[in-house]
């Protein structure tokens, strides 16, 4: 049994899930988690998969969760003054860690 932890864009969490319910996972909970890189809010998803639903889970987690652009303010100082400048940058996808479960009960 594998532990999986993917944090995701808030964006995507709909469809992740939607997607992750259609494999049966013996566990599957979702958690509005906030952080990264642009302080965002984003959603944490934890899981457990059997040996051989991690690939299942992992091709699902590629097709739902996307990269996108948007765009930051970005602080310059010239002669005094400040002005916020955007700057593209480029968000999404998701962050996956997986890792061995060596007991697992359901209460």
């Amino acid at each position: 049994m594998q532990f999986i932890l993917a944090v995701i864009q808030s964006e995507d969490t709909e469809a992740a899930i939607a997607n992750l319910n259609q494999l049966n996972l013996p566990s599957l909970t979702s958690m509005a988690t906030f952080g990264g890189f642009l302080r965002q809010g984003n959603t944490t998803l934890s899981m457990l998969a059997n040996e051989e639903q991690v690939n299942e889970v992992l091709a699902s987690l590629r097709s739902t969760c996307q990269r996108r652009t948007t765009y930051i303010p970005m602080h310059l100082e010239i002669a005094q003054q400040t002005s916020a400048v955007p700057v593209e940058v480029e968000i999404g996808g998701g962050t996956v860690f997986i890792g061995e479960v060596e007991r697992f009960e359901e209460a």
